[in-house]
């Protein structure tokens, strides 16, 4: 009988939690890739065709940005990460292959970033503050590749692992100096040095 009280416990808990989640307006049918809230009232949503979306209500409204400084190609119009450090300082990457930016007044203006070796394909990005992260993606005719930011000077981290570009590095997370990359090409890279 206990197992039975148990399992009914479990099931009403899971009720009430899923009952939490609503659809908010975005004001668009386009494809959203990415959302970032660097604070709890502030937040931003990248999408395809160069959507940019923000919200000043914890993501109750969202309002779409007119920017400047971002130099989308044909098949490289879309924002596909995003990762601010504060409610005006972020870094977005847009492709496939269009690189990687950072705003500094809230996403009216980006400026290029100058990836370093041959980082290609930007998909990923993972900051710590204004000056300090990593870029990833894969190189031109090369697998996985990042470059890590230090005091605001990106240099090449990895070497190619292998020498096709749809594999490329997808995501990051750190805790300290140990860091974690997934890859699409089914690896994950691991670093304990920062």
């Amino acid at each position: 009988m206990k197992q039975v009280a148990l399992l009914i416990t479990v099931i009403w808990a899971f009720s009430v939690q899923a009952q939490n989640w609503f659809q908010v307006p975005t004001g668009t049918t386009k494809q959203l890739n990415t959302i970032d809230f660097p604070s709890g009232n502030v937040g931003y949503i990248g999408g395809n065709d160069s959507l940019l979306l923000k919200s000043t209500d914890g993501g109750q409204t969202w309002q779409e940005l007119t920017y400047t400084g971002v130099t989308f190609v044909p098949g490289g119009e879309h924002i596909v990460q995003l990762d601010f450090v504060t409610e005006n300082i972020g870094f977005m990457t847009v492709g496939p292959y269009t690189g990687a930016y950072k705003t500094t007044d809230g996403g009216q203006t980006w400026t290029l970033l100058p990836v370093s070796g041959n980082l290609c394909y930007t998909r990923t990005l993972y900051f710590t503050d204004e000056n300090n992260g990593f870029i990833g993606g894969s190189g031109c005719f090369q697998g996985e590749l990042i470059n890590r930011m230090t005091n605001g000077t990106l240099a090449a981290a990895t070497s190619p692992v292998t020498f096709d570009p749809e594999k490329q590095v997808s995501a990051f997370d750190f805790d300290g100096n140990l860091g974690l990359a997934s890859s699409i090409g089914g690896r994950i890279l691991r670093t304990t040095d920062g």
